[in-house]
């Protein structure tokens, strides 16, 4: 089997996949705010997609608590208390400080320390510019940056 130049198969996001992906992403960004009640038909509709996968998805997210079901109403984002900011802040800052030391062990060359600066320098631009949202992108993606370098695999995943 040494001779078979094969590459792995890569797995087709499914409908709920991507509705799931795209949902999230717009919570976390704040396009959807707790102060707003939508229902799966009005998701459907604007995904333009049929309702299941929306369903299954929108479980998925209830399930994570992202979100709350208001039974004859429809459903809205889950407010954060300040005290889960405070306990989201402190694990992302411990999982970002073990990565930081493991960095320091495992970067070793210009390019692996280029990837991080490039998102700064985007992060900055998206400062000058006033762009809250795509702020918020590259700072998600810097920090799963440094998870990445440091071959963090579980971490990368718990932070996403």
């Amino acid at each position: 089997m040494e001779g078979l130049q094969l590459k792995p198969i890569t797995k087709e996001k499914t409908t709920q996949d991507k509705v799931y992906k795209q949902i999230k992403k717009t919570i976390l960004n704040g396009g959807i705010s707790s102060e707003e009640i939508f229902t799966e038909v009005q998701l459907a509709e604007t995904l333009n997609t049929s309702r299941t996968p929306v369903r299954a998805a929108l479980q998925d997210l209830i399930k994570e608590g992202l979100l709350v079901s208001i039974p004859r109403k429809g459903l809205t984002v889950r407010k954060i208390t300040p005290e889960e900011q405070d306990e989201i802040f402190l694990l992302r800052s411990s999982i970002e400080v073990q990565a930081v030391k493991k960095l320091t062990e495992v970067i070793t060359t210009p390019e692996q320390l280029k990837v991080l600066k490039i998102i700064y320098k985007q992060q900055e631009e998206a400062m000058g510019r006033d762009d809250g949202i795509k702020f918020i992108d590259l700072d998600q993606e810097f920090h799963l940056s440094l998870t990445r370098l440091a071959n963090f695999n579980i971490i990368e995943q718990v932070l996403q």
